[in-house]
């Protein structure tokens, strides 16, 4: 009909040759072409699911008076696919019958469902063939695609159920390349046929070089030198082939005493599309550097250093060498994290947390669910290929760079985690109380930002940076409420922590401002509005809701941040003197100090002769005996402190009901101020000697856990990698802030050092 109504045929002509062509009433033709241009809208998708089901209906009434008309099959076939998701109950009514399984075959051409295919593994678990079928269904080396190559494979030279020669070439050389792909590498040798087998020449000569190179991987892997050797001799045999598509230049070192990675040059650059996928450059690329990876495995010189080589997967090319390469994470990535730790070099060692066992685990679990009346065995296989792969573990130092700070000074950070905020909460007398509107079941459970207010009071600009709450204005006194990230850093999930700020003079200027030890959700909301005055006296009185979050359900977008606990009609109160207390005299409230892991009571945490409230690094004594990683990391700081990472989320309507009063930090787009602080995750041994401007408190991962589970979730910078060749002439660097990151390739040239960025990363 399609190509009929480009011709320019109208409604009433398609009718017509439909009922001609396949022979149908001419209503039933009326009827087939109203519900085909209903089905094919271009929103379909977006209907309601009863117009859906309506839809639905009146194909199953046409089926269910034209059972034995093939295009009303089709047709309703079609319909399931679109509106059904190819569910096989909706499906299996159709192919009932003796010829069930050529019904099943040809719908399945028409529609590509996988539940038409997956019923016949129980019908003939013994047939390869219809395992066979299923290989192409999902990605290489999926659980589910796995598990059929591998039950084809095994099924592929039965008596009961065979393949042809030359359909089981195509098998084994399938399941080979899914073993390689999902990381089972003592599965993919076993599956290299015998050299007396008669599948043993045609698969050979299928293997192109990417394949070579990743058998001998494999084999280094395992253990087996020789074979990796004897495989990597097989691919140098070939030419350029189909899959690197290009003469290979090998840009030779020249003589140098380090082993460098071939670079991709500016003519190959230029080739990368818009989408940042590698050219068949970067596939030439790759084939010379893991032939010099493979040579580095089997020969290792301790004259030269491998670093830049080493370092490979955190180039610019790697995402290249990703898409060009389907080995590239199961198979190189295990190899240079070996090769790295071989060397020397364990800050090169990729992070092992256990997300892509999970992820197998999961991936295998759902497909187990989906698979549609398959046979058990098929089921047992796809469980099995959702195993952790075979690739030897490996065995990491404990930290690659010590801690770095005093057993004192880690004591008391450890005690501040200990600390709690006075405050009382109290239920709102009822003359205080307003009416606030019910929120919908979906509002109460998915917090959504609101829009600001236009224009803040003229004094706003004397306030902490971040987002005016409340204020409260009498004669020349004014009590503001600030949230704001500077001792909060929660990234997109809220705008940080509640301060306090007090003005005598009606705004001109205003006493520092108090950390209240309050944090966005943890639990408290305070309402934008209220009829409770901020101040009775000497204390402070604020009314706010109770809602608190679950953080590990927070989606980012849409916003949505999930209620776990709600309760209105609340107040909390506090002297303004608990919130002023600065035991140690330091100009740091006792308050801001706990929040920083600082020690109240000691005016100089570090003892360094910096009081605490003028120490950029409170925690880290000054000394001239540095690491060679200071002078490298204060360049990488510039890079990612430069910018200041606000609130997305504004959170002052959060309460519920009420218009917004407050103003979102806008991402990326205000400087970092001097009162500012940062919080980074990293041994605090790289930050000796460091002159920063602003105030960094240094946490272990420990610390950072530890912080979190008392106080909330926050997002502090973290510095997971900084590894510097032997020299100190390179380096890499990998930071992350929960929701955006990077990858840094530092070089120091003629004496200085200079940093290029070769990734980044934003959600």
């Amino acid at each position: 009909m399609y190509a009929w109504a480009k011709q320019g045929a109208t409604l009433a002509v398609l009718r017509s040759r439909l009922a001609e062509k396949y022979a149908l009433p001419p209503a039933l033709a009326g009827q087939l072409v109203d519900l085909t241009f209903a089905r094919v809208r271009p929103d379909s998708y977006l209907e309601k699911p009863g117009e859906r089901e309506q839809l639905l209906s009146r194909y199953r009434a046409q089926y269910a008076q034209y059972p034995n008309l093939p295009v009303i099959r089709n047709e309703l076939a079609f319909a399931i696919e679109d509106f059904e998701a190819c569910s096989g109950v909706a499906l299996d009514p159709m192919v009932q019958g003796a010829e069930e399984e050529t019904l099943r075959q040809q719908l399945y051409t028409l529609t590509q469902c996988p539940s038409l295919l997956t019923p016949l593994t129980a019908l003939h678990p013994e047939r390869a063939e219809t395992y066979a079928a299923l290989i192409e269904e999902d990605e290489v080396g999926s659980p589910m695609q796995l598990a059929s190559v591998r039950m084809a494979d095994a099924l592929a030279s039965s008596a009961e159920g065979g393949l042809s020669p030359v359909k089981q070439v195509q098998i084994r050389i399938a399941r080979l390349h899914a073993e390689l792909t999902a990381g089972f590498v003592d599965a993919a040798i076993r599956a290299l046929p015998k050299a007396d087998s008669p599948l043993h020449d045609p698969v050979m000569s299928a293997l192109g070089v990417r394949d070579r190179l990743a058998i001998a991987a494999a084999y280094w892997l395992q253990g087996d030198a020789q074979s990796a050797a004897a495989w990597r001799a097989l691919a140098a045999q070939l030419p350029a082939s189909a899959e690197d598509n290009l003469k290979i230049d090998e840009n030779s070192d020249g003589g140098s005493a380090s082993i460098t990675a071939a670079p991709v040059n500016d003519a190959q650059k230029s080739e990368e599309n818009s989408e940042g996928r590698g050219t068949p450059f970067a596939a030439a690329s790759l084939r010379v550097n893991l032939d010099r990876v493979l040579n580095l495995a089997l020969a290792p010189d301790p004259a030269t250093d491998p670093f830049s080589l080493l370092s490979l997967q955190y180039q610019k090319q790697e995402a290249g060498y990703q898409e060009a390469d389907p080995y590239w994470q199961s198979l190189w990535t295990p190899l240079l994290d070996r090769l790295a730790q071989r060397e020397g070099y364990p800050g090169l060692v990729g992070s092992d947390d256990g997300w892509w066992p999970k992820h197998r685990r999961e991936e295998a679990e759902q497909a187990v669910k989906d698979c549609y009346r398959c046979a058990p065995a098929l089921l047992a296989a796809i469980h099995l290929a959702g195993e952790r792969p075979t690739v030897p573990p490996l065995v990491l130092a404990s930290d690659v760079v010590s801690g770095g700070l005093p057993a004192a000074v880690t004591t008391r950070m450890d005690q501040q985690l200990l600390a709690t905020v006075h405050w009382q909460q109290l239920p709102l007398p009822q003359e205080w109380r307003t009416p606030k509107p019910q929120p919908s079941p979906e509002q109460h459970d998915r917090i959504a930002a609101r829009p600001g207010r236009d224009h803040s009071p003229a004094w706003a600009r004397l306030l902490p940076a971040g987002e005016l709450v409340r204020y409260q204005v009498d004669g020349l006194r004014i009590v503001a409420i600030t949230a704001s990230q500077r001792l909060d850093p929660v990234g997109e999930l809220s705008s940080g922590g509640y301060w306090v700020s007090l003005s005598s003079d009606g705004g001109k200027t205003f006493a520092p401002p108090l950390y209240t030890g309050l944090r966005v959700y943890q639990p408290y909301v305070i309402r934008p509005t209220s009829k409770l005055p901020l101040l009775d006296g000497d204390s402070l009185r604020i009314e706010v809701a109770l809602r608190r979050i679950d953080p590990a359900k927070v989606m980012l977008p849409p916003i949505a941040l999930p209620v776990v606990e709600s309760k209105d009609d609340l107040y909390i109160r506090i002297p303004l003197a608990e919130l002023a207390r600065d035991s140690d005299g330091d100009g740091l409230s006792d308050l801001a100090e706990q929040a920083m892991l600082l020690d109240p009571t000691v005016a100089d945490t570090d003892a360094d002769g910096l009081g605490d409230a003028q120490d950029p690094l409170p925690q880290v004594a000054s000394s001239a005996n540095c690491s060679r990683y200071s002078e490298p990391l204060a360049l990488v700081l510039n890079q990612i402190l430069g910018k200041s990472l606000g609130a997305i989320v504004t959170t002052a309507a959060h309460a519920g009901g009420e218009p917004a009063q407050g103003y979102a930090l806008g991402l990326g787009t205000a400087a970092q101020g001097t009162e500012g602080t940062t919080f980074l995750v990293a041994p605090a041994a790289y930050f000796c000697g460091i002159s920063l401007q602003h105030r960094v408190i240094v946490l272990t991962p420990a610390q950072q856990s530890a912080l979190a589970a008392a106080r909330g979730v926050f997002y502090p910078i973290q510095i997971s990698k900084f590894e510097l060749s032997r020299d100190g002439s390179q380096g890499v660097v990998v930071w992350s802030a929960t929701f955006t990151g990077g990858t840094l390739l530092l070089k120091k040239v003629n004496g200085q050092w200079t940093m290029e960025e070769a990734g980044r990363w934003i959600t």
